[in-house]
């Protein structure tokens, strides 16, 4: 667990000139993945991973995907994790420890194996898009009823163009291969053909697919509203990543932790974005918690509660008059 409620690394967090932060845990992102992926029908084509390789074939289930944050100096960034199912990869191996043709071996001398690829993950590097969009869906139109311009964008995953050259993460990458079969097949050729695969994937299903990858959307007003409500609506954003670290340790971070941070740093009143990201200073996240919002003591204060103070000041000597008028016309007789 991250720790509790009152964990001193939480506590410790400063905004360092930002307004406001609004901070995603990764378990919160990959939920929103998981969600997705098991609303699709069974028959969607995004739900089976169908690859014809130089090695063989693979033909499995495509389980939810998930997302582990990279924060890394100046080099923010995410792995994108296909998560395989029951299915199988079909391959010819020869019994002298290698799985490419050999003219000069017989025929007799190959055979066909079959490997259940549950487990296998195939992980490649992905990063983070605002995209404007220009007709706001009306749910999102409900939940900001402000009067003067503002605008939406949508997160995105992003997989890149078509002409990217996907490369799996070897090192992040499972592709168990049983015993029995380790001296007979090329774990890094299979990685290679994957790769070659992948690209296919990602234009073919991923990129084409509607709405698979946004993860939720960012509004950003023109103008702050001039009224008594205290929105702290941003009129500038960024987004970036803080990553976990058991007792504040920068050497205990972990891609696979949950509590990692995706995090939206904003600006209001039209206040000028620093020029530098937000620095480590505590955790974001304890137990169960999928979101953060911190706001700076001054913009809580200039923009809400002096304000709030003023009116039940003004409040208090209004009602400390009348008692004084009642006291000086007697009419407590």
């Amino acid at each position: 667990m991250a720790g509790p409620a009152t964990n001193s690394s939480r506590m410790s967090i400063t905004l360092q000139s930002y307004d406001q932060v609004i901070a995603l845990s990764q378990a919160n992102i990959n939920e929103t993945l998981r969600r997705h992926f098991s609303s699709l029908d069974a028959r969607d084509e995004l739900g089976r991973f169908k690859a014809k390789l130089s090695l063989g074939s693979i033909n499995a289930q495509v389980l939810p995907p998930t997302v582990e944050l990279v924060d890394k100096e100046n080099a923010d960034g995410a792995l994108y994790i296909v998560h395989l199912g029951e299915g199988s990869y079909s391959t010819v191996v020869n019994d002298t420890g290698s799985n490419e043709e050999n003219d000069e071996e017989s025929d007799s001398s190959f055979k066909k194996v079959t490997i259940r690829t549950n487990g296998w993950e195939l992980a490649f590097d992905i990063d983070f898009a605002f995209k404007p969009i220009f007709k706001i869906p009306e749910n999102i139109v409900r939940q900001v009823p402000l009067p003067g311009g503002y605008s939406v964008q949508q997160l995105m995953i992003n997989f890149g163009d078509v002409t990217r050259i996907v490369q799996l993460d070897r090192g992040r990458s499972k592709l168990p291969i049983p015993h029995e079969f380790k001296d007979r097949i090329d774990a890094t050729a299979l990685e290679t053909a994957i790769e070659g695969f992948l690209k296919t994937y990602l234009k073919k299903k991923l990129m084409e697919k509607e709405g698979h990858n946004i993860l939720g959307f960012a509004v950003k007003v023109d103008e702050a509203p001039k009224n008594s409500t205290a929105h702290f609506l941003p009129t500038d954003s960024k987004v970036q990543i803080v990553g976990h670290r058991a007792d504040g340790r920068k050497e205990s971070f972990r891609q696979d932790n949950p509590y990692n941070a995706f995090c939206f740093t904003e600006m209001t009143e039209r206040r000028m974005m620093p020029t530098t990201e937000i620095q480590y200073s505590g955790n974001w996240f304890y137990d169960s918690i999928g979101g953060s919002l911190v706001m700076s003591r001054s913009l809580f204060w200039d923009t809400f509660m002096i304000g709030k103070v003023k009116k039940a000041h003004v409040k208090a000597v209004e009602f400390s008059a009348a008692i004084l008028g009642m006291l000086a016309s007697d009419k407590f007789e």
